[in-house]
């Protein structure tokens, strides 16, 4: 497996290279200056919330204020230049009345997310009340029962905006890493560099298999096949993600090192706005 090396221009095999080259990008630096080179329309993160978030990796969730930090670190409401090692989450406008979680529970439940309200305290709520049995699901490696569960709840509760990659992430926190968070930028990194391929597909490419916004349910036997091919969708990735692992050090293939998804994120990020090379 080999990826594309910007420095010496050609493809070189595979491994803590990767890393080292493309996981720095990913961050904004704490001394505002910019000393990797700028990727054009790549949306670096903070790495004080970054810590916050590997921090909720390793120790697992324990209230719902930390279910709203993963939803709204997933969905891209976190003003990343903005936050502070004092305050590593502040939120984009449309949500700063987040950052004072305890008051905002007291008078609001949902969120404004795209064109609808977004029940995030309700979610939150949801996910404390439940995390007991998921974590005897995961032991017993029925992770698709984790989000059956957010599936069928989501339509009886009538919510809006809580799509599969959503679920994935809190299942990826439930499960402390042990099931993969999905980017569909780093699905297209990880396809590209263990075919040896110098092309991405871009977002309107028909031969990339973006992951269903929802499961099928599980009480309609015309949905068993969907579910099959949901969860050979799902175990590809995995497995995509375990094989690189593979090829790295013992530091990185530690289930709660996220530094090869954030190299995987910014390459494809790369791959996909324009050739590395530029």
């Amino acid at each position: 497996m080999k990826f594309y090396d910007k420095n010496k221009k050609q493809f070189v095999e595979f491994g803590d290279s990767f890393i080292e080259q493309y996981a720095k990008a990913y961050y904004y630096p704490e001394n505002g200056e910019i000393i990797q080179p700028l990727i054009k329309r790549l949306s670096r993160c903070s790495q004080y919330s970054e810590r916050e978030i590997d921090s909720l990796l390793e120790s697992g969730i324990k209230n719902e204020e930390d279910v709203v930090h993963i939803l709204a670190w997933k969905i891209g409401k976190i003003a990343h230049k903005k936050c502070t090692p004092q305050n590593p989450f502040s939120y984009s406008s449309d949500w700063a009345d987040l950052e004072n979680y305890d008051k905002w529970a007291c008078h609001s439940s949902t969120i404004r997310l795209r064109k609808n309200q977004f029940p995030i305290k309700e979610i939150a709520e949801y996910v404390l009340a439940n995390l007991n049995h998921w974590e005897k699901d995961i032991k017993q490696n029925n992770w698709f029962g984790v989000l059956e569960d957010f599936n069928n709840t989501k339509r009886e509760k009538g919510w809006h905006g809580l799509g599969t990659v959503y679920c994935i992430t809190l299942l990826y926190f439930i499960s402390k890493g042990k099931y993969p968070i999905f980017d569909q930028f780093a699905d297209k990194a990880l396809d590209v560099i263990s075919q040896n391929k110098e092309a991405f597909p871009n977002a309107n490419d028909k031969k990339y298999e973006p992951i269903p916004s929802d499961l099928p349910t599980k009480d309609e036997k015309k949905d068993e096949k969907k579910m099959g091919e949901f969860k050979e969708r799902y175990d590809r990735y995995c497995k995509k993600i375990e094989t690189l692992k593979s090829q790295l050090s013992d530091r990185y293939r530690d289930p709660q090192n996220r530094d090869l998804d954030r190299a995987l994120w910014v390459y494809g990020h790369i791959k996909c706005a324009g050739d590395v090379r530029k």
